[in-house]
């Protein structure tokens, strides 16, 4: 039998702000009609004014927006295919900065292998089209079969990409190498279960196709640039964890995280820290969608 909710819901979706976080605030709107869903967020290393956006399906295309949504350009990944893009996230390797696209959507679990794009940031100028290539193609299969994945992000200290069942009750948290030694398909290794988000009870289950509310389900993972903090986005609110010095990110997925509310607004679907962690930006599905904000007081 499952246990009743560490969390309940309503704990992360209040009008009152967390401790040491203004109330969440629209900082604007996703003004490119093209974004229907903007399924991931990413920083932006080269420009600390823009954010990185997506669809989940259509053409391999990256939206280069600000922060206050307006449209700042786009990139079209030309040896990618969009099958199910669910996150994005953006990290400097020797250097250079990257953009990281997750092909990892599968609603149904019926894709043998899902695939991780790398291609290298360009530095736009505002309203360009480009056509970029990826540099790096990852294959990855999960330990017991095909599983939805929504949320990934680069932990750039232990030069590996972790990923989060979206479905699996509790939420586990998967990861693999930044660089593998070779071509062949990655197997994830399972190396935590997210028992600190809400859990459903049975109810929950029972009710969800009913009531539409998934609350418990991790939609967004992004990592701040120092590697401290970590935000997973689910669809009753906003999760920031903060790991300790020497801790490993399985240690500090086991503590009690901060918990923001998302102030009524629904289907939340993506999620990014800024470079140093003061701010949150969180999108929601639709086109013309809301951007969110969050600000450390």
């Amino acid at each position: 039998m499952l246990s009743a909710p560490l969390l309940a819901p309503a704990c992360a979706d209040n009008k009152r702000p967390a401790i040491g976080f203004q109330p969440v605030q629209i900082a604007g709107h996703l003004q490119n009609r093209r974004i229907d869903e903007a399924s991931g967020l990413a920083r932006s290393n080269l420009n600390g004014d823009l954010l990185w956006t997506m669809n989940d399906e259509g053409p391999p295309r990256l939206y280069a927006i600000r922060k206050d949504g307006s449209d700042f350009g786009n990139i079209e990944i030309s040896n990618a295919k969009n099958k199910d893009w669910e996150d994005l996230s953006s990290f400097v390797s020797d250097g250079t900065a990257y953009l990281l696209v997750a092909d990892v959507g599968d609603n149904d679990h019926k894709r043998r292998s899902v695939t991780i794009y790398i291609v290298e940031e360009p530095q736009l100028t505002g309203g360009q089209d480009l056509q970029v290539r990826a540099e790096r193609r990852l294959k990855i299969r999960f330990p017991e079969g095909p599983l939805d994945v929504e949320a990934v992000s680069v932990d750039l200290e232990s030069k590996r990409i972790l990923l989060i069942s979206k479905r699996t009750i509790p939420a586990k948290v998967f990861s693999v190498p930044l660089v593998p030694v070779n071509d062949d398909v990655l197997e994830a290794e399972e190396i935590a279960e997210l028992k600190s988000l809400p859990q459903p009870s049975e109810a929950d289950i029972a009710n969800a196709p009913k009531t539409k509310n998934w609350y418990w389900q991790p939609t967004a993972l992004s990592f701040s640039a120092n590697g401290r903090q970590a935000v997973v986005l689910t669809y009753a609110g906003v999760y920031l964890y903060e790991r300790n010095t020497g801790e490993s990110w399985p240690q500090a997925f086991d503590t009690r995280p901060t918990a923001l509310g998302l102030d009524g607004y629904a289907e939340a679907e993506s999620a990014v820290l800024d470079s140093n962690g003061s701010e949150i930006f969180v999108a929601l599905e639709g086109r013309g969608t809301a951007l969110l904000r969050y600000d450390r007081q």
